[in-house]
């Protein structure tokens, strides 16, 4: 026949026990509360600004609504119509790129009382607070030798496809800072920018706002202002070509004006031919122009504001006094286990029951 084992607490005991060790229990609470104080103190203060917007829904009616216009210049504008590869929900990802991250380097940024100001870069990298505990820990891994940087392809600045050991940690800090998350029932997004200034962290908030419009929008328009450039360069070499068919006729006209014989009239009608197809080229050319300018204004999208980012007036710590009830608590939950386990002859009673 199977067997449980009980566990009996005796409360009474347990009173006794926490009277004979109150002195014991009300110095863990001053010890506690001291250091909470000044841990609570050593935290540098952070401070989060976010802003809200919604983008505008990749569709193909923009592609319906410009095919009249097409048609109505005889040029057939059915390139087709696929999804974005980019889209909300993988935006996060996009912000955690190394080519956005690099992009944000040079952003030039002011504290609030106007004593930082320089880059985002030299801010991430020389100008952190950190707590007073943290300190030998950097100071011990400044004494471990560290590899040697990669060197960087160019002079132009951050390569983002090989970042030496510093900028990666750069870029890693701001990674960290900066958090993005979408609705994936509405698509809105939510971009919140935490700094150790409220005006470094409002301004890196707009500006990361405005660096994504301009990566989806280039995106988006890329295959639209390939194609614009691409017909532009056929456009103009077209109206080179009618120019010249043109100043060809005119100063063939201008010089046999007063010549009637079949073989200059046969030539003068042969210029003119061709002037006339070389202006039906360009200006077939240009009319399809026309509709690959509208094509990249179709394909370039509009994000609505839900919520601007505005430069926070309290920082984000927890507060001192929740910080402290949670020390307190978490301090003597441990001592009076510590206690129970020490007096636990007296405390539990084991039996069994058949």
């Amino acid at each position: 026949m199977a067997s449980n084992k009980l566990i009996d607490v005796n409360i009474s005991e347990l009173f006794k026990i926490i009277a004979e060790k109150k002195k014991g229990i009300i110095t863990c609470f001053f010890i506690t509360a001291v250091v909470a104080i000044i841990i609570s103190f050593s935290i540098p203060r952070i401070y989060k600004s976010n802003v809200t917007l919604s983008p505008e829904s990749s569709t193909a009616n923009g592609i319906t609504n410009f095919s009249s216009l097409a048609e109505m210049v005889g040029i057939n504008l059915n390139f087709g119509y696929s999804s974005d590869a980019i889209y909300p929900e993988i935006y996060p990802d996009l912000i955690r790129s190394n080519d956005f991250l690099v992009s944000l380097f040079d952003v030039k940024v002011t504290s609030l009382d106007s004593t930082i100001n320089t880059t985002y870069y030299d801010y991430i990298k020389n100008m952190q607070k950190s707590p007073w505990w943290s300190w030998p820990i950097e100071w011990i891994i400044s004494l471990i030798p560290q590899k040697d940087d990669v060197v960087q392809a160019h002079g132009d600045g951050p390569d983002p496809f090989m970042l030496t050991k510093e900028q990666d940690d750069v870029a890693k800090a701001i990674s960290a800072n900066i958090k993005c998350g979408v609705d994936k029932k509405t698509n809105v997004i939510s971009i919140e920018v935490t700094a150790q200034d409220p005006l470094i962290a409002a301004t890196m908030t707009e500006v990361v706002r405005k660096q994504l419009q301009v990566f989806i929008t280039n995106y988006r328009t890329n295959k639209a202002r390939a194609d614009m450039e691409y017909i532009k360069g056929l456009c103009d070499e077209a109206f080179l070509e009618y120019e010249k068919a043109r100043r060809k006729y005119s100063s063939f006209s201008d010089a046999n004006m007063n010549i009637l014989l079949s073989a200059f009239r046969m030539k003068q009608e042969e210029l003119e031919n061709e002037m006339t197809l070389k202006y039906d080229a360009y200006r077939q050319l240009a009319e399809q122009l026309q509709v690959t300018k509208a094509k990249v204004q179709e394909r370039t999208p509009a994000f609505t504001i839900v919520q601007m980012a505005t430069v926070p007036l309290k920082h984000s710590n927890m507060k001192k006094i929740v910080l402290l009830i949670v020390f307190e608590v978490l301090a003597m939950g441990a001592y009076l286990l510590f206690i129970a386990y020490q007096n636990r002859k007296r405390l539990f009673t084991f039996s069994w029951q058949l």
